[in-house]
């Protein structure tokens, strides 16, 4: 297609105007231009070859967007058996007539070219389009399954992530436990001796109250002793004390 989209860049716009001014053209122009027409749908007399070159601008736009998928079989097959294998349609032979019919039978050999090539590989694209549709619908169902599997794959890291939470928190509770087991156990004992204690300290009290009110009578007998007794002997003293008392 780049090869026919060349050939007919390479015409000249005024060796197509002075091909439609030709009356009595050669035969090598003649036939080449009935090739040219046959291919483009177009009657193949040279009045009609005239008026189609009339307009030059439209004749170049048709040659150059031509689509040869768009030209039946039966029209390639009479181009090809009655112009292309002819000695006649061949550039070198068309350019010592006419440089602008030299480019057209350059731009028919391509575009046969690319319709035969088109008809080889149609059987192909369909089939390629064929599986295709298959790859595109295993590859959804792909995309689905690992969408599915992602999402699995999500809930299974967030699971994860709980019970190592849970892990986290019932290591804290353990250790949690573990201290205030300890705390208990010596609060226990604290309660213990704090009890024995307080049977000491109310023994205390009392004795202490005992003391107080026998504190006048202790410092009267002190007193004494300190005063009297000094110069006595030691049974002497204890009469004395316990007299006193």
């Amino acid at each position: 297609m780049a090869q026919a989209k060349a050939a007919v860049d390479s015409i000249e716009r005024n060796s197509i105007v002075d091909l439609q001014k030709i009356q009595s053209p050669t035969d090598g122009v003649k036939f080449i231009m009935a090739g040219c027409m046959t291919l483009m749908g177009e009657k193949t007399e040279w009045k009609a070859v005239q008026k189609v070159l009339g307009n030059v601008n439209e004749f170049l736009g048709r040659l150059k967007n031509m689509d040869p998928e768009g030209v039946k079989e039966k029209v390639w097959k009479k181009v090809r058996e009655n112009y292309l294998k002819d000695p006649m349609f061949n550039f070198e032979n068309a350019k010592k007539v006419s440089s602008a019919a030299a480019a057209i039978t350059k731009w028919a050999s391509a575009l046969s070219e690319y319709a035969l090539v088109i008809k080889d590989v149609a059987p192909k694209k369909a089939r390629h389009a064929e599986v295709k549709i298959v790859l595109d619908k295993a590859e959804a169902e792909l995309k689905t399954k690992l969408d599915e599997v992602a999402a699995v794959k999500a809930k299974v890291a967030e699971l994860e992530a709980t019970t190592q939470k849970m892990r986290d928190e019932k290591e804290a509770l353990e250790t949690d436990m573990d201290r205030s087991t300890k705390r208990m156990a010596r609060a226990e004992k604290l309660v213990v001796l704090l009890k024995d204690e307080g049977v000491r300290w109310a023994e205390t009290v009392k004795d202490v109250a005992e003391e107080i009110e026998r504190l006048v009578g202790d410092v009267f007998l002190s007193c004494a002793c300190i005063s009297y007794y000094g110069a006595f002997t030691g049974d002497y003293r204890a009469k004395l004390v316990t007299l006193w008392e």
